[in-house]
Parts: C-alpha cells; structure tokens; sequence
C-alpha cells in the first residue's frame, strides 16, 4: 500500500513537472514575443508615459 501511494505521488509531480514546462514553452515563449512584434511600438506605451512622470 504505501509504494502504491509513493508511485502516485511521484506520477503526480512528474505531471505537474511536464505542465510547467508546457506553459513556459508553450504558452510564455512563443506567443508574448510575436504579439510583442505585432504591436511593435505599442507595446512600450506605459513605460513611455511613466518616463514622462
């Protein structure tokens, strides 16, 4: 009973391991830079307005 419970731990870390990796790859490198060159300028608008201040 208790290496069933392990294994199951040790699956679940494996998988929220793997999801992490997918959100940082799938989710964070590849669609922030291509909507950041589609908006091209735009993108800078507040750090621009702050530098003003």
């Amino acid at each position: 009973m208790v290496t069933f419970s392990v294994s199951v731990i040790k699956m679940i870390g494996a998988g929220v391991a793997l999801a992490a990796l997918v959100d940082a790859v799938l989710a964070r490198s590849v669609p922030v830079p291509a909507v950041m060159a589609a908006l091209g300028p735009a993108n800078w608008w507040l750090l621009a307005a702050a530098r003003r201040r």
